[in-house]
């Protein structure tokens, strides 16, 4: 992947009903350490070892790190996004701010648990 080529980026899908959220496409960056918003196991890591991770600015102005998606080119993106269309899932864009407060909150509840 060469720099500031067009690139999409894939959240995931949901447990419940056929969803498959996007964080949109944009431009590779580059490899760079995740920034401090980044949170799990794999941010975390790749900060504290100063370990480079594709970063892609998305269109929407936001970045998003290879360890928080899978990502391709806009093409191949464009591709697997027809394909779950066809096999009936809906297609929604999600914020990858709103992904990290989610997934933050859902470590806080798990470390709770444990504590409890």
């Amino acid at each position: 992947m060469k720099i500031n080529e067009r690139v999409g980026a894939i959240n995931g899908t949901s447990d419940e009903g056929k969803v498959l959220s996007i964080f949109g496409f944009g431009v590779y960056l580059g490899d760079k350490v995740p920034d401090k918003e980044v949170g799990g196991f794999m941010g975390e890591e790749l900060r504290k070892q100063k370990i480079e991770n594709p970063t892609i600015k998305l269109d929407n102005g936001n970045i998003t790190y290879g360890c928080e998606c899978w990502w391709g080119s806009e093409d191949s993106i464009k591709k697997q996004i027809e394909v779950y269309k066809k096999e009936g899932y809906t297609v929604k864009e999600v914020l990858i701010a709103n992904v990290r407060k989610e997934n933050l909150k859902d470590t806080n509840d798990e470390l709770s648990k444990e504590s409890s």
